[in-house]
């Protein structure tokens, strides 16, 4: 048996429907949200890089917060941690806060629902980083699925949050700056292919499967209607 599980299976005839279907939602929400997604600066990879490092630098705090949401394959991660090494700033990740699978599979949208994900302990661990505490981040094998060895995070002045549920109610009003992610469905399959097919084992139909059944859909109801709280979205 696999140690995850498996999503809902769709055949041409039902991909082209579920397609169509997000299409029709996106367009829906990107409606509803258009007139304060179009006032937040968007910026190229390379030249939100550069933005992003002279926010941060001219920030006269003791502590900052960045907030890097997007979808699974947007490339926030290595953005992530490309920048963290400019600074020398810790990184903690939402998805090593995943919950134990037995949870997780309660969920119609598995690990992309925000049940599944322990955000309550990382904004405490958030809260006490602003008064000058480490980290100990829990770690979740995205791979297996089970609890690894906690890992330290020591104090730094910058820190780095990334990840799907960045932009979560419980998480966004702890940052200094947030940062949004955007790539087209296209570029962030292509990634996915790449990254779950070499990497973690899986198959092409399951890496395609997952994306329609839970990934995109988890974007539509979530990420695409916390994208405005954005102070800069990057494009990928």
């Amino acid at each position: 048996m696999p140690s995850y599980r498996l999503p809902k299976h769709f055949s041409q005839r039902a991909l082209r429907k579920r397609k169509l279907e997000i299409k029709a939602k996106e367009e829906r929400v990107k409606k509803r949200y258009e007139s304060l997604v179009s006032n937040i600066p968007r910026y190229r990879l390379t030249e939100g890089f550069y933005e992003l490092k002279r926010r941060i630098g001219s920030m006269q705090k003791p502590t900052v917060v960045v907030l890097i949401c997007g979808t699974m394959g947007s490339g926030k991660t290595s953005f992530t941690t490309r920048l963290a090494k400019e600074f020398g700033a810790a990184v903690i990740s939402t998805d090593l806060y995943f919950r134990e699978q037995s949870v997780a599979e309660k969920y119609p949208l598995y690990y992309d629902d925000p049940r599944a994900v322990k955000l309550d302990l990382m904004a405490e661990h958030i809260k006490g980083w602003r008064e000058g505490k480490p980290i100990t981040m829990p770690v979740h094998d995205l791979v297996t699925h089970k609890e690894l060895e906690p890992k330290q995070i020591p104090h730094t002045r910058v820190l780095f949050v990334e990840g799907t549920m960045a932009f979560h109610p419980r998480i966004r009003h702890l940052a200094d700056i947030r940062v949004y992610f955007e790539s087209s469905p296209n570029k962030r399959l292509k990634r996915r292919y790449r990254r779950d097919v070499k990497i973690r084992g899986r198959t092409t139909a399951y890496v395609r499967d997952r994306f329609y059944s839970t990934l995109e859909p988890a974007r539509i109801a979530l990420l695409e209607q916390w994208k405005h709280h954005a102070d800069m979205i990057i494009i990928t």
